[in-house]
């Protein structure tokens, strides 16, 4: 277990009583008005965000055809869309699955895999909705996270995550051990493909070498296993639509290089579509 500096385990708390303070407020609110509430706080403190300047050269770099003013829109509108999915996490998980489906439509529901496949997806619409998702399909969903640096947040998150009889998995070693097992119970493995890893393959993400998770394709090379993409975008207020894609074709001269080569494209398009819904505050090219 990490040990927490005393100054740490204070800036923790902190942090911690901010967070459930604000979960508090977002659910005694209906969930329009704290969508809106929390697009409307994030998009007014974003400018004093130390991460806001790494989006800001992440977008201009990835997004060359925009002007300067179309940029400084988009990144706020980032922002306020980030701040949106906040202010409704505190609903989703307690609301009725006839308005959850009335909020949430399901595209291309014949790809939608129940039994040894891999979902691959990226932080970009509300991501977090795969969960219900699966609850309601009755999909035996594992999924492989990133646990947060602050643990008191980390709690109250997994809560919400684990209120859908899912199963969390932590990215390592550990986890790998765990995908295969889940995978060979004929379950689904969920994991999410646009953040940095250092010990991951070097591939172009926007045309740009990105440290990149080859965890999907070694799998599926080695096991056989599908990998679906799946993108939960934003259409209006508290409203989405989630879209499973075709499995990835898998050719006999592929490699794992190949394989997340396509994966990375599929996320790119997601992005360019839907510039203002992905996590741009990343450090991804590092």
């Amino acid at each position: 277990m990490k040990v927490i500096s005393f100054k740490k385990r204070i800036t923790y708390l902190i942090e911690a009583f901010f967070i459930y303070l604000f979960y508090f407020i977002f659910r005694s609110l209906p969930i329009e008005s704290s969508s809106k509430f929390g697009a409307t706080i994030l998009g007014f403190i974003s400018k004093f965000i130390k991460e806001n300047n790494t989006a800001a050269q992440n977008m201009k770099m990835c997004l060359p055809h925009l002007t300067k003013n179309q940029r400084s829109k988009t990144l706020l509108n980032t922002w306020k869309h980030f701040g949106s999915v906040i202010g409704e996490i505190p609903h989703w998980h307690k609301m009725s699955k006839k308005e959850f489906f009335e909020r949430v439509a399901i595209k291309d529901k014949k790809n939608i895999p129940f039994s040894k496949a891999i979902i691959v997806s990226g932080h970009i619409g509300n991501w977090e909705l795969i969960s219900r998702i699966a609850k309601e399909y009755g999909i035996k969903l594992n999924l492989v996270y990133r646990p947060s640096n602050n643990p008191y947040a980390n709690y109250l998150i997994n809560k919400i995550r684990e209120s859908y009889k899912i199963t969390l998995i932590p990215k390592g070693s550990m986890g790998v051990k765990q995908i295969i097992k889940a995978l060979n119970n004929n379950e689904i493995v969920g994991i999410m493909v646009d953040q940095r890893m250092d010990d991951g393959i070097s591939i172009p993400f926007f045309d740009k070498h990105a440290m990149t998770t080859a965890l999907p394709a070694n799998i599926a090379l080695k096991y056989k296993i599908p990998i679906i993409a799946t993108s939960i975008i934003k259409t209006g207020a508290s409203r989405y639509t989630a879209s499973f894609h075709k499995p990835l074709k898998i050719h006999e001269d592929d490699t794992k290089d190949t394989i997340t080569k396509r994966i990375n494209l599929i996320l790119e398009g997601w992005i360019k579509n839907y510039p203002e819904q992905w996590f741009w505050f990343h450090n991804r090219w590092k």
